[in-house]
């Protein structure tokens, strides 16, 4: 299978460009305006381009590529539903459905917020002469912004930055039905040109196929009192909900990671690995509510907020350690609030459990950022606890230094004309 990926993968990002290209004929005439919201949910509107101070073309192919097949892995909530995602990771690459793939809007959010993530600004031109440069095809598109996307300075408006934008109430975090917004990403259509090819991958685990549990695990939240009847090789995690709105999600989830990103750990050891932190509207109180489970020990990561639809934080997510005995509080999470949090404080569950042998153990979550793993669901980003350390290695969102993050500008033509 993993020959047949790497073929459909050259021919999809082809594809893509073309689409692209066509596309074009369909924007608006209008200058470009920075956002008043952030949208993680789509793709900027008008003709754009990445742009990463100091990078050239090397790196920008890579990089766009590497996020290409990340974002080939999204489906629209819709499709889901219309289009038989639910018939396996194979049923959904081959034929109609893969060749789909790559007409959808799901695909062009999570390309961008790939970028993003990888500290690439998105800068965006004014719509006529945007269109007059995708005119010209890849070779010269090439051409003409080589010298703009590793400038500091780059000619146009910088209208996204990393800025840990998933942690925010402000930002529109979910959409059941993208809209289509492809007329004219500059980057994507220039990369038809490039020789770089994607790494090999691992063949994509199914993860709609079912493994049985051990029934020693509880599957249900827990009471304080009921807290002790978890095997003794279990860990307890509790975690605080508020905020909850149909704008704004009602809740998180956590992963427990597997030997490798594709696999799920549950298909390794029986034991489970979802944990699902969500509070239905229906009878919600205002200060929230405590969710406590016991659960296998490993690392748990934040996965993604949402149920339908998902964000997934594959790119990069704060993640603790649970071991056999420990009562981690993995934070309270405000969905409304100008930040998500988590807030770590613990008299808070301290006082939920009080009474309970738990309570003079229990101990804060101690994260990580920057755990990665395969991705999918309907919409990819990162998310980071600020000053929560980063794992080794990961290099990308706020780990990055290379890409501060700069107030969107007015188009400017650079220094010497254009």
């Amino acid at each position: 299978m993993t020959s047949f990926l790497a073929g459909a993968r050259a021919a999809a990002l082809t594809a893509a460009a073309v689409l692209l290209t066509a596309g074009s004929a369909l924007a608006a005439e209008a200058a470009p305006a920075a956002p008043q919201q952030v949208n993680i949910s789509e793709m900027t509107r008008g003709y754009t381009y990445y742009n990463r101070p100091g990078a050239d073309w090397a790196a920008h192919d890579k990089d766009l590529v590497d996020c290409a097949v990340e974002a080939a892995k999204t489906r629209s909530v819709d499709d889901q539903i219309n289009n038989g995602a639910y018939n396996g990771i194979a049923g959904m690459l081959i034929g109609q459905a893969f060749g789909n793939a790559y007409n959808r809007a799901t695909f062009a959010a999570a390309l961008e917020n790939c970028m993003v993530v990888k500290n690439w600004r998105v800068v965006q031109l004014p719509d006529a002469e945007g269109k007059a440069i995708l005119a010209t095809g890849a070779y010269n598109i090439r051409e003409k912004i080589g010298p703009w996307i590793g400038a500091d300075q780059p000619y146009g408006a910088i209208v996204r930055v990393w800025n840990n934008d998933a942690a925010h109430a402000s930002t529109h975090r979910y959409e059941l039905r993208p809209g289509r917004k492809v007329d004219g990403s500059l980057s994507l259509v220039a990369i038809s040109e490039t020789p770089y090819t994607p790494a090999p991958q691992a063949d994509l685990f199914d993860r709609t196929q079912r493994t049985t549990l051990d029934k020693k695990w509880p599957l249900r939240w827990m009471k304080p009192t009921e807290l002790g009847r978890g095997p003794a090789e279990g860990g307890v995690v509790i975690v605080h909900i508020q905020g909850m709105s149909f704008t704004n999600g009602i809740g998180v989830s956590f992963m427990r990671m597997g030997p490798d990103a594709s696999t799920p750990a549950s298909f390794v050891d029986h034991a489970p690995d979802l944990l699902s932190a969500f509070v239905p509207l229906l009878g919600a109180k205002k200060e929230g509510k405590y969710l406590a489970l016991v659960v296998p020990p490993g690392r748990w990561r934040i996965a993604g907020m949402g149920i339908m639809p998902v964000v997934n934080f594959c790119l990069g997510a704060p993640s603790f350690e649970v071991k056999p005995g420990d009562v981690i509080y993995a934070g309270s999470f405000d969905m409304g609030g100008a930040e998500l949090g988590p807030d770590l404080n613990l008299d808070g569950p301290r006082a939920w459990l009080a009474g309970a042998p738990q309570a003079a153990t229990l101990k804060a979550a101690e994260y990580t950022n920057g755990w990665t793993i395969s991705c999918g669901d309907n919409s990819i980003y990162a998310l980071e606890i600020p000053g929560a350390p980063f794992r080794e290695g990961y290099t990308w969102g706020g780990a990055a230094r290379a890409a501060p993050a700069v107030t969107p500008a007015a188009p400017a033509a650079p220094a010497g004309g254009r």
